[in-house]
């Protein structure tokens, strides 16, 4: 009866010795996870700022273009066409029936030259997300060699139950990328309505 109470309490003890290496090993694996999850989600919540502040400091730059464009062109044509002798005959004539078409031109130059500059504008976002996504994508991919690692290093008798809570964690990562997709399209979506409305 003795030794049966001392080779029941010998595995007890080795299977509160698994538990614990299981426990451990499962820890292990959580804590690469979070750290991963921690350091996209960084990437990402600063991507928001600055993807409108690139936008918007693009858009009003553009605004400006055009607007200093068409004043700088109406301008000098309101100087040749309103100096001179006759000069307040034609003014006086265009406030009635409105300026010639030729002012149009101003507009359809100031306009292209706006069209020009919001598409840079808009390069330059698509270039700030795509490089915090691939950087968020890359940081996955880390995660997930460094829990293979982890895994490989355990002793062969845990390795079994390393895989096994690799495995489990998985669904995780799949989630964490699928985060990582979703901000990449409201980004790219969010700007393009912007730009609709410019």
């Amino acid at each position: 009866s003795a030794i049966l109470q001392q080779v029941g309490g010998q595995q007890t003890q080795t299977k509160s010795k698994d538990e614990q290496e299981r426990a451990r090993i499962a820890a292990d694996i959580q804590n690469i996870y979070n750290e991963t999850k921690t350091s996209v989600e960084g990437k990402l919540n600063g991507l928001d700022a600055k993807v409108n502040q690139a936008f918007d400091e693009g858009a009003a730059a553009a605004k400006k273009t055009f607007e200093d464009y068409v004043e700088a062109r109406m301008n000098a044509y309101k100087q040749r066409r309103y100096g001179g002798w006759f000069g307040w005959a034609r003014w006086a004539r265009d406030k009635i029936r409105g300026m010639p078409a030729a002012v149009n031109a101003f507009y359809s130059e100031g306009r292209k030259r706006y069209l020009r500059e919001m598409d840079a504008v808009i390069n330059r976002v698509v270039a700030i997300i795509g490089k915090t996504i691939t950087e968020s994508k890359a940081e996955i991919a880390r995660g997930k060699q460094r829990i293979k690692e982890y895994v490989a290093k355990l002793p062969a008798n845990l390795r079994k139950v390393g895989n096994q809570a690799a495995e489990q964690i998985q669904s995780q990562f799949e989630s964490l990328e699928q985060s990582v997709d979703s901000k990449q399209d409201d980004l790219i979506n969010s700007p393009a309505s912007k730009n609709q409305e410019n």
